[in-house]
């Protein structure tokens, strides 16, 4: 199947796919249970957990408007590769603060570089590969990087059920975050022309 061999034998597609396996995982470790941490370990109201979460969406929102700009000023691999190592440090950036503002704007950060490292793989990706095996190959590497998302939230979870603190589980995420972008900068997508 072609669009088998070009998902897995691309390096550049493989290593995107690869970095966004870990990336999903990491994100969803926290965001699973951001609403759990907002309410009953930090005892802020809903309308408090609501603002923050809503703030986080303003970054999303904003990297949509600029992507297509920053995307073409700078090499794909590159961008992606730095932007997730933003995003894993901003994660990390959680771990100073507990004010329902503050983790708004960081997880706007959040979502900003991933929304600018979604924009670029999917751009790098729509530039590589042929259109008439376009959407098939999405689907290949969509389901590698989406296969950790459950797993990550579940992981997540067990972490806080066996009594470690959100304080864990929010720097394991951005470690693994902040690994994985480091991991794609040495990779063939790091090198990417």
């Amino acid at each position: 199947m072609k669009e088998l061999d070009t998902a897995f034998n691309s390096v550049l597609l493989f290593s995107g796919s690869m970095m966004f396996l870990f990336t999903n995982f990491a994100l969803n470790m926290f965001e699973a249970n951001f609403i759990f941490y907002m309410t009953k370990t930090l005892h802020y109201p809903i309308i408090n957990a609501t603002i923050a979460m809503s703030l986080g969406g303003i970054g999303a929102l904003f990297a949509g408007i600029v992507g297509g700009k920053i995307v073409n000023h700078f090499k794909a691999g590159s961008l992606l590769s730095s932007s997730t190592i933003l995003a894993g440090v901003s994660t990390l950036l959680l771990l100073i603060n507990t004010n329902y503002i503050y983790i708004g704007c960081i997880l706007g950060l959040i979502s900003f570089f991933g929304n600018i490292n979604v924009i670029t793989y999917f751009t790098l990706r729509q530039r590589t590969v042929p259109k008439k095996i376009l959407g098939r190959v999405v689907s290949v590497t969509r389901m590698v990087s989406y296969a950790s998302i459950p797993i990550g939230s579940w992981f997540g979870g067990l972490l806080l059920d066996y009594g470690q603190p959100m304080f864990v589980v929010i720097l394991i995420a951005g470690i693994i975050r902040t690994l994985a972008g480091l991991g794609a900068k040495l990779s063939p997508l790091g090198k990417e022309k």
